[in-house]
């Protein structure tokens, strides 16, 4: 299995899907990919953040052939670009007007192993990236309730397809998820032309969110070992 050979959430590689050509490592250029472990969100490497311990497309596929999983890295500059994930924990929770935007700006949508829609987004712009990284991480008014709607991740590291998980890795505290069997992250579209989220775009969802800018976050979050936190 590679990056290449993604399928969608019906299990078969759709024109409609992945355009002809397109394979997901395209979207992503430079060594963005972090080898994870067979079965687990988290990485073998301490440093996994660490430009040094990533690797290319060619080498994650060949990772991936050996049985490991594999990730992408969230909030590391290259080129002048990084990404952020909106981690949706039940598919089609968003607002319609939340939605638009972040769908609009989304370079890849997956579907997690717990039914989960996560979204990942370019930032050209780090005016942008220093306002989404001040707002909350957690947020939790849409269906009021205690547990998280969504998360706004900006500085860790996300699985992508095919990784697969095997639930005995997860924490018990995990809703949802009864500790057994796999579960796979699932391609559900790609759209290489997606415009990077601007600054003004970060404004108007922190409006649509109801939340303030707070002091941006300069540590990194750790995905070395299986205390981690890790996107869902």
């Amino acid at each position: 299995m590679t990056l290449s050979t993604l399928s969608n959430s019906s299990g078969n590689i759709s024109d409609s899907v992945v355009p002809a050509g397109e394979q997901i490592s395209d979207l992503f250029d430079n060594n963005v990919f972090i080898p994870l472990e067979p079965g687990k969100k988290y990485s073998f490497d301490t440093g996994w953040n660490e430009k040094r311990n990533l690797i290319p497309p060619e080498e994650a596929e060949k990772h991936l052939k050996q049985g490991g999983n594999v990730g992408l890295v969230i909030g590391k500059w290259f080129n002048g670009s990084t990404y952020v994930l909106f981690d949706v924990e039940e598919a089609g929770i968003l607002p319609e007007d939340i939605r638009s935007i972040v769908d609009s700006h989304s370079l890849l949508t997956e579907e997690t192993t717990h039914g989960g829609m996560n979204r990942i987004v370019r930032i050209d712009s780090r005016e942008a990236y220093d306002l989404l990284d001040s707002f909350d991480t957690t947020i939790s008014d849409i269906r009021e309730r205690e547990s998280a709607d969504f998360e706004l991740l900006t500085n860790t590291g996300t699985p992508l397809p095919p990784s697969e998980i095997d639930h005995t890795n997860c924490p018990e505290s995990k809703e949802g998820c009864d500790g057994e069997g796999t579960g796979r992250y699932v391609l559900e579209s790609i759209n290489p032309e997606a415009p990077a989220m601007d600054l003004d775009s970060v404004r108007r969802l922190g409006e649509l969110l109801g939340i303030e800018a707070q002091e941006p976050r300069d540590s990194e979050i750790p995905l070395g070992n299986e205390n981690s936190e890790a996107p869902q």
